[in-house]
């Protein structure tokens, strides 16, 4: 496998394959769904043709070459504005081809010192987990602490038996996503909105994929009814709470509020410290 090391970059650019292991750094590394195989592979649908890795800190950045642009697959993952510019570097070096590189950063694109050119921004809803349920409830609104309890409190008292729990949906990913999109369809039609699965070509086969592979389903259950449906997808020290949807005649529960409430618990159990809503919880 053909390398090119630049030590004075303290980087190592592969520019025909990943080596292996290099790409299964990527979740521990940046605890990032859109900074992982899957993602690339199920909602991008891109595979990655080389590799550009950085020691000094250490970073894994997977890469595609068009024409003469460099696509650099990695997304939403954090890194300082120095090391960005000695990966840009070390690919420009690399690849002679190359007369621009896209990629997508977390600071203001100023502070990457390089010519550049901005094409879009967005934010994500990140919530930052402490160390018990507690301290995370103690955070929130009291007026969010008031309707959680109501909406809860309501809850049980019409379903006792409810229960709460997560699943890997493996083989049952397209099962559950039907029903999940049954629910969100007959709720968003009685508003006269339509939902983006179908607006968006594609996006709901790439994401039952994606969930196959690499999700988690919470899902609320009373009297042997599933209530409603949670796709998440836990890496490395984050939890990605993705869509939601429940049945439409239980509207009078919140259960999109208390699903997000209990994905955020679930989250602080297992140790993780970070709850990422991406761009909104749908």
């Amino acid at each position: 496998m053909a390398e090119t090391v630049y030590p004075d970059l303290q980087a190592t650019v592969f520019p025909d394959a990943v080596p292996a292991g290099v790409a299964d750094e990527l979740p521990d590394l940046y605890s990032s769904l859109p900074c992982t195989l899957e993602w690339f592979a199920c909602h991008d649908r891109l595979e990655p043709q080389g590799a550009c890795v950085l020691d000094g800190p250490r970073h894994v950045l997977l890469f595609r070459v068009e024409g003469d642009t460099v696509e650099v697959l990695n997304k939403t993952f954090r890194i300082a504005p120095a090391d960005a510019a000695r990966a840009c570097g070390a690919l420009f070096r690399a690849l002679p081809q190359a007369r621009r590189i896209h990629l997508e950063v977390m600071f203001p694109p100023a502070e990457l010192r390089l010519a550049r050119r901005t094409l879009n921004s967005t934010d994500h809803m990140v919530a930052h987990l402490p160390g018990s349920v507690e301290a995370y409830t103690a955070t929130l609104g009291k007026s969010t602490r008031q309707n959680l309890r109501l909406y809860e409190n309501r809850l049980r008292r019409d379903h006792p038996d409810v229960s709460v729990r997560t699943i890997r949906p493996a083989e049952r990913s397209r099962e559950l996503f039907d029903r999940f999109l049954e629910w969100k369809r007959e709720r968003f039609a009685a508003q006269g909105r339509a939902i983006m699965w179908d607006t968006e070509t594609g996006l709901s086969e790439g994401f039952v994929e994606l969930a196959r592979r690499r999700g988690e389903v919470q899902l609320v259950s009373a009297g042997g009814d599933d209530l409603s449906i949670l796709f998440a997808f836990p890496v490395g020290h984050a939890m990605y709470g993705a869509q939601a949807a429940f049945r439409p005649d239980c509207e009078r529960y919140r259960l999109g509020l208390l699903a997000y409430y209990w994905l955020a618990g679930d989250a602080i159990g297992r140790g993780l410290s970070e709850l990422n809503l991406m761009w909104g919880t749908g």
